[in-house]
């Protein structure tokens, strides 16, 4: 079994960022988030209307006077759930397409282009971006945080880069952690299914004098191999282990520091498409990925008033990562964020905030090695909030301006208008500009692969880099309109038109002749180019009703059809085009004060050009509450089928594997 040995220093880089960070006041987000302890079914729908959501302007909003289409993932739905992992949870968010590849690999997007490095969805920890640089996505498995922790993810379907900055195209993830002081004694956590083998974890809770709090954790999965097509073992096992610790201190009425970080090692195997390599690099049907690495991230905030706060963060981030045949990836980053918002005059609430980061990449691999190891961008931006009729008309104007060494300057503003008639209805619009800036990848690929000529024989061929290539770019127009008609049911509708221009694209070039040592073959070139347009619309539609105080019912159905033209010539080898239907039905419902079952029904059309067909998926889990501290869980995955597919890229290299249908136990012991 091969073994990856992580080659940095960690504990020398984790004592320089405490000593820098601790030094230098930081944060974009809240110290301590609102915290969803309170059980989904205990709430009322009004209260559900009325959470708190910060991801859309960098400040406490409530959910109904939001001129974005945004949803909230509670803590207490992830716990109801069953889910082991934030793929799985994400679910459970409207428009979002959520496709597994194999055991530790998944494509997640809103609004359609996805694939296994979903380009255009920004995904957030904390307010800390683990969207990779190097290829333009998220390694899912290197972000496996403790479930129990998370306090609530906010979904934004649609651009959010007035605020977030690139690639904040098609929406925004922001998973939020609950404060160490909302974590306060111990856990122990233990669950077991036919997909996940073992998973442990346990975490305390303590305090350090009076306005000081700290959590400390360890975790560790593992996880089975999917199916292959036939039903039989896929071999794609995947292992992790990880541990953190979060500190954070009230240091008087204003200000507040937190602290925070983890590390993490794993090891995985996954399948290559026979294509893209040679024989000789294939001559094992599996080969080894290896990962490690961690982060350390602190924030100051100082309040002035309900109205006026100062944020400061900043983070440093290592991932190493090495799969046997494609090569090895270590990526450090290091960022720094500034936020000020304040009330300009009574109707405006002005925020506006500076950052820089800077990348390092010391990267070899088959794939590509980049010629400008270290990379910088730096962004400012400025928002107001403007009360045209107080608690009625509020019109939103901003813009981020970003530069990038390679692309220059880039303008991503945003007009938002929120009109709310009633206390329990509001109607929103907006218009954005976002742009996805191009990955290392996109620049400096350098891919040997064959295809099947029309003979049949395998042709050799380059995919390559574009060093030009430019920033894809989005206009995006949205509006929606939410609704309480009654204590009992609530309706929320978002609609959205997308124009995209210059899409990333790949060009046929002239074959040439190449000398292999032995003679000369002929290659044929593929090239990296902004050649393609796209047009989406779609239509989101939630309902949530609740026919009893203890029984809530969210059903979503998401619409979407794009159009994606070709200014020149193209290889089309990817569909951009998501499932044109999703529909999802979840019950949470307590059946006494012990006992809850919750099931989730969720069905996804075929992917358009691809051979994935439509499928149905049903988890269900029932829960007892053996004690006020311990609970168990006990349900079933998948179980409308045995096994299916859910992705497939034809220019990815991983082949993908088949979902199961499994049953799981979950133990919870709180203290």
């Amino acid at each position: 079994m091969w073994l990856y040995r992580p080659s940095f220093r960690f504990p020398r880089i984790w004592t320089f960022c405490s000593l820098l960070f601790l030094s230098e006041p930081a944060s974009p987000q809240n110290l301590s988030p609102p915290g969803f302890q309170k059980d989904l079914t205990q709430s009322s729908l009004e209260e559900l209307m009325n959470i708190e959501v910060s991801s859309v302007a960098k400040k406490e909003q409530r959910l109904s006077q939001i001129a974005a289409a945004v949803f909230v993932i509670t803590s207490d739905d992830i716990r109801r759930s069953g889910a082991t992992s934030i793929p799985e949870v994400l679910r459970m968010a409207p428009g979002v397409q959520v496709a597994r590849i194999d055991s530790s690999k998944w494509a997640i997007t809103a609004r359609g282009f996805n694939s296994r490095f979903a380009n255009k969805m920004l995904v957030l920890i904390d307010g800390r971006s683990v969207y990779t640089n190097l290829f333009s996505g998220v390694y899912w498995d290197q972000n496996d945080v403790l479930l129990e922790d998370i306090d609530r993810i906010e979904v934004i379907r649609g651009p959010g880069a007035t605020l977030w900055g690139a690639n904040a195209v098609n929406g925004v993830i922001n998973i939020i952690t609950r404060s160490a002081k909302q974590s306060q004694g111990g856990l122990i956590s233990l669950g077991a299914s036919h997909e996940d083998l073992a998973l442990g974890s346990v975490r305390y809770g303590g305090k350090i004098g009076r306005k000081a709090f700290y959590r400390l954790y360890t975790k560790h999965a593992r996880h089975n191999s999917l199916l292959d097509e036939n039903g039989r073992n896929f071999g794609d096992r995947w292992d992790q282990t990880r541990g953190g610790a979060r500190l954070d201190w009230e240091l008087n009425d204003r200000d507040a520091l937190a602290f925070h970080g983890d590390v993490y090692s794993g090891s995985s195997a996954q399948a290559y498409s026979p294509q893209y390599f040679s024989p000789q690099l294939l001559s094992t049907p599996l080969a080894a990925i290896g990962s490690a690495g961690g982060y350390a991230l602190s924030r100051f905030t100082r309040r002035y008033s309900s109205r006026s706060e100062l944020a400061i963060q900043a983070y440093f981030s290592q991932e190493n990562r090495h799969e046997t045949i494609v090569g090895f990836a270590n990526v450090r980053t290091l960022d720094f964020d500034l936020q000020h918002r304040f009330a300009l005059t009574g109707r405006h609430d002005l925020t506006w905030g500076v950052g820089t980061r800077r990348i390092a990449n010391n990267v070899d691999t088959v794939v590509f090695k980049p010629a400008t190891p270290v990379q910088g961008l730096s962004s400012s931006f400025v928002q107001d909030d403007i009360s045209l009729i107080e608690d009625r008309l509020t019109l939103t104007v901003g813009s981020k301006f970003l530069y990038t060494g390679f692309g220059g300057l880039e303008l991503q503003p945003n007009a938002r208008l929120l009109w709310a008639p009633t206390r329990h209805q509001s109607l929103w619009t907006s218009v954005s500009r976002a742009v996805r800036t191009p990955s290392g990848r996109d620049r400096e690929l350098t891919l040997p692969f064959v295809l099947p000529n029309s003979s049949g024989a395998m042709q050799p061929a380059m995919l390559l880099g574009n060093p030009r290539i430019l920033s894809e770019r989005l206009i995006s127009f949205e509006g929606g309109y939410r609704i309480q008609p009654g204590p009992k049911i609530a309706l929320d509708l978002a609609a959205f038109y997308s124009h995209y221009h210059g899409l990333q694209s790949i060009l046929i070039g002239d074959p040439y002749a190449e000398d292999t040592g032995a003679g000369y073959r002929i290659v044929v070139p593929f090239h990296y180019a902004n050649g393609d347009h796209a047009a989406a619309k779609g239509l989101e539609t939630i309902v949530t009703y609740s026919p009893l105080p203890s029984w809530k019912i969210t059903g979503w159905h998401s619409w979407m059809a794009m159009k994606v033209t070709h200014e020149i010539p193209t290889f089309e080898t990817v569909s951009a085009r998501p499932p044109q239907h999703q529909f999802h039905l979840r019950s949470s419902l307590d059946l006494t004060t012990r006992l809850s079952l919750d099931a989730l029904a969720y069905r996804t059309a075929a992917l358009p050009d691809t051979a994935i067909p439509g499928y149905t998926r049903l988890d269900v889990r029932l829960g007892f509450k053996i004690t006020p501290s311990l609970e168990l869980s006990l349900g079933g995955r998948n179980l409308a089928n045995a096994r299916h597919p859910e992705f497939v890229s034809p220019d990815e290299y991983v082949r993908p594997a088949q979902s199961r249908r499994s049953a799981f136990v979950t133990l919870i012991q709180r203290f």
